[in-house]
């Protein structure tokens, strides 16, 4: 059973079998983090000043149906792990749904609380509700002719006599009557439930978290679930051996909770007893630096306090289904992080290790939509005339020790490599290595990489431009990475600016600073500690223009990382339909060669072949299209945009040899002469060339004959002067020039008034 949300909920209020009570025990005292959301329960459910959601709001979390459909478990799985993500993060909502979960498990325990009423008490419920109601005639009918109260009338909290109905009295139809005897039942069994409660025991529930420096268990109270005695705790275990500690000194030592344990009846009675605690070891556990501090730290325990347990209750009958089996569901629920008691970490082979020189292979299972390229190694060592070596990866392959990766527009491929799912998203390329001591290891050169590991002792080294380290722990959540690539328009071709992260979601991770190959640091970056805890929602900053410095900082656009938006539905078939004609071993740059200059093909489909080619470093057929003068040979004015954005600014900014190889397929398709103009267009225009005169330029390539240079200064005056005008939708660089003629004069004059300048620049 996995720990999350709802199933320590259930655990909590005493609804699962006794072996199930007793697993849950068990991944909560190995969890860094369930002992915290334990005590955030007990303590917002307390809180009688925790304002609580609209009825009538709305919202994943917010909406009461949304909130019953979880607790009875009809969720749909698409929502599931966000909203309890949103429980987590907010008290309010963690409050409204332990809450009703309680006052459920309680009504679960009282058959008789929600047994349906017989015919002659539905009938005294009805005959008070009409004589209520009749008592109090002018608030049971209001007449439409009040209207809102005015200014001069009072308002809330002040009563104002109502005005008669001109007409007979309504009677309220039967539903109505119905409706308000449910409502009377519902509240008569709500306060017998609570009376009950505060009658058999009210005893809080304790839990046993870790004193922050005697080391003896603290204790923090919560009531405790109907039917356990007041006078009654469970017994103290015995005390197993101390764990043996980590690579690094420190001991893992779990945080102990104490069982909560209802009374069942006698015949199901099965003892259930929490896991024991070892002793803290002195100097256990590693200092935490404020830059990366730990919002799961947990302190060691300590044994209980010496004394004499009184005879343990019998455990709570769980609701069971016709099999006999609880019917707490686990499903596809956001997992709380949880580790083992003793987590022992790889062996780091010593210099002289075989295994050290030739690391294992990682068998590798590729799955999801569209492509993923890869070239290995024998590529480089073995290269053939007009290739590159790159070639499509099938599916449910295997790869090598040392491969570099592709994820080609429209595709979004994953990597199971040693237990650690590697998602990567479109556009993206990555270097998957291993490390001396045979830790998977993702270098991302540019784009976006999601990872996730189901065991808990998942490790997975990283290396994003200046960040390199490895993960420890908190692989149980998703955790992004990115490097982007920022060139400034007009920039030199390959001085781009360089940021990196390294992003948490739900849960904290334990980063320790590496080099590249896996090694200790010659260096560690400044700012951030060498081995520390990267809290939940926290991004651990580099940017190239602080090398030796990184930063931690809140997250940001979380929402690629746990649910990525999903592939435009043409461009997913246009990657399927390459990925079958790529079927069998076919070379991959002949076949994308051939589908992007085939002028019969369908737009998409040449236009990913195009950007395919542009990954892997080769831009003639990119050009070919984007320098077409037709709509036959090349694409669509939309088209050509998603194309050239997608694939011109990384080219400029991926480095020198990229931009000279664009510039040169720029000067061989470009329309004769003008191949150095339009890579000059495609490169951008710096302020002080606005300046100096290129806006008029720009403004002069909107009437060129050409349509490539139309486009390109279209583009470049649209993201210089942002503003809206009614006179710019009158212009298209695709339309004929009787039809750009008013457009273009208008940006003459403003040229004449100096006003093609970014917003912020000097204006001489």
């Amino acid at each position: 059973m996995r720990l999350t949300l709802r199933t320590l909920l259930a655990w909590l209020d005493g609804l699962l079998s006794a072996e199930d009570q007793q697993v849950l025990a068990d991944k909560v005292a190995a969890s860094p983090v369930a002992p915290t959301l334990v005590r955030r329960i007990q303590d917002v459910v307390e809180n009688a000043a925790l304002a609580a959601p609209r009825i009538d709001a709305r919202g994943l979390a917010d909406d009461t149906n949304s909130v019953a459909e979880y607790l009875d478990n009809c969720l749909p799985a698409d929502r599931l792990e966000a909203f309890e993500r949103i429980c987590i993060e907010s008290d309010v909502h963690l409050a409204e749904v332990a809450s009703c979960h309680g006052v459920l498990a309680e009504m679960s325990r009282e058959a008789e609380a929600a047994a349906p009423i017989d015919a002659t008490t539905c009938k005294r419920l009805l005959a008070a509700v009409r004589d209520h109601v009749a008592s109090r005639p002018s608030e049971a009918v209001t007449s439409v002719a009040d209207g809102p109260p005015t200014s001069a009338e009072p308002t809330a909290g002040h009563a104002r006599p109502r005005s008669k109905p001109t007409g007979p009295a309504r009677r309220a139809p039967l539903e109505a009557w119905i409706s308000a005897a449910v409502a009377i039942v519902l509240l008569v069994g709500l306060v017998t439930v609570f009376v009950r409660s505060l009658t058999t025991g009210s005893q809080p529930r304790r839990v046993a978290v870790n004193a922050p420096e005697s080391g003896q268990p603290a204790r923090v109270d919560a009531p405790a679930p109907a039917g356990v005695a007041p006078d009654r705790a469970p017994p103290r275990p015995a005390e197993p051996a101390a764990p043996p500690a980590d690579a690094d000194g420190a001991q893992p030592v779990p945080t102990p909770v104490h069982v909560p344990t209802p009374v069942q009846p006698p015949t199901a009675a099965v003892t259930v007893l929490p896991p024991a605690a070892p002793p803290a070891a002195p100097g256990a556990g590693v200092a935490t630096p404020p830059a990366m501090s730990a919002a799961t730290t947990t302190t060691r325990p300590a044994a209980p306090a010496p004394g004499a347990a009184p005879p343990e209750p019998a455990a709570p009958a769980a609701p069971q289904d016709a099999a006999g089996r609880p019917t707490v569901p686990q499903g596809d629920a956001l997992a709380i992080a949880a580790r083992p008691a003793v987590v022992e970490p790889p062996r780091r082979p010593a210099p002289d290790d075989p295994a050290a020189a030739a690391p294992a292979v990682p068998a590798a299972l590729v799955s999801g939509p569209g492509l993923l390229l890869h070239r290995p190694p024998a590529a480089d060592a073995n290269p053939v005339h007009g290739s590159s070596g790159w070639a499509a990866l099938p599916r449910a392959s295997s790869l090598a020790a040392r491969e570099e990766l592709i994820a080609p527009p429209a595709s979004r491929p994953e990597l199971d490599v040693a237990g650690v799912m590697i998602r990567l998203e479109p556009d993206s390329r990555a270097t998957l290595t291993r490390d001396a001591d045979g830790t998977p290891r993702l270098e991302l050169v540019f784009g976006r990489a999601t990872v996730r590991a189901a065991a808990a002792d998942a490790r997975l080294g990283l290396t994003a431009a200046g960040l390199s380290g490895i993960v420890t722990d908190g692989l149980r959540t998703p955790v992004g990475v990115e490097v982007l690539l920022e060139r400034p328009p007009g920039a030199e071709a390959g001085d781009a600016r360089v940021r990196a992260a390294i992003i948490t979601t739900t849960a904290g991770i334990r980063w320790r600073q590496t080099r590249a190959d896996g090694g200790a640091p010659d260096a560690a970056l400044i700012g951030i500690a060498a081995d520390g805890l990267l809290e939940a929602g926290r991004r651990l900053a580099w940017d190239s223009q602080e090398p030796d410095a990184a930063a931690v900082r809140p997250g940001r656009d979380l929402d690629w990382i746990a649910t990525p938006a999903r592939i435009d539905r043409v461009d997913a078939a246009a990657a399927a339909a390459m990925q079958a004609r790529l079927a069998g071993g076919r070379p991959l740059e002949t076949t994308l060669r051939a589908v992007a200059a085939d002028p019969r093909d369908r737009e998409e489909n040449r236009a990913l072949a195009a950007a395919t080619l542009a990954l892997v470093g080769e831009y003639d057929e990119l050009a070919k299209l984007l320098c077409a003068e037709t709509a036959a040979a090349g694409l669509r004015s939309g088209r050509w945009r998603a194309l050239e954005q997608a694939t011109v600014p990384l080219a400029l900014a991926r480095g020198v040899n990229a931009a000279e190889r664009l510039a040169q397929a720029f000067e061989a398709h470009a329309p004769a002469g003008r191949g150095r103009e339009v890579f000059a267009l495609a490169r951008g225009v710096t302020d002080a060339e606005l300046a100096a005169g290129a806006d008029a330029r720009l403004v002069d390539g909107l009437d060129a004959p050409e349509l490539v240079v139309r486009r390109y200064a279209w583009r470049n005056l649209n993201a210089i002067v942002p503003q809206a005008d009614p006179i710019r939708s009158r212009f298209d660089p695709d339309w004929s020039e009787q039809l750009r003629g008013d457009a273009v004069g208008w940006w003459r004059k403003q040229v004449e008034a100096g006003r093609i300048r970014r917003p912020g620049a000097a204006n001489p």
